[in-house]
């Protein structure tokens, strides 16, 4: 679970490097086998897909494309930050904690703590 944790680390970073947020990371967003990209292999063939949600990060000028405009939450609840379940606009940061939540999901093999549900017994 480390290992692939580090590597999904890695992966977002070559993303937010090149300008854009995921915005909607999850398990099923998760790909493993043999890939590559021009001039950039991916380290232990694990990959990143379903950009439908994505944002651009920088503007042309180089600045960061962010707002205070609240919205509603995009992307998968389960897996998704705390700002992006307050209809706050993401940042890297959030890409990030998707992340440790899919960890702790591979983790619990399938189980989230908080999505455990709760009998009267």
């Amino acid at each position: 679970v480390m290992n692939i944790g580090i590597e999904l680390l890695e992966n977002i970073k070559i993303l937010h490097d090149r300008g854009f947020l995921h915005r909607d990371l999850k398990p099923d967003n998760i790909i493993f086998g043999p890939m590559c990209e021009e001039n950039i292999k991916f380290k232990n063939n694990i990959g990143i897909i379903d950009f439908g949600n994505s944002k651009l990060l920088m503007k042309k000028n180089g600045l960061i494309n962010y707002t205070t405009k609240t919205y509603e939450c995009r992307g998968t609840r389960t897996f998704s930050s705390n700002n992006a379940l307050l209809g706050k606009d993401t940042k890297k940061f959030d890409d990030i904690e998707s992340i440790f939540y899919i960890m702790i999901y591979f983790f619990k093999g399938g189980i989230l703590p908080w999505r455990e549900k709760k009998t009267n017994t």
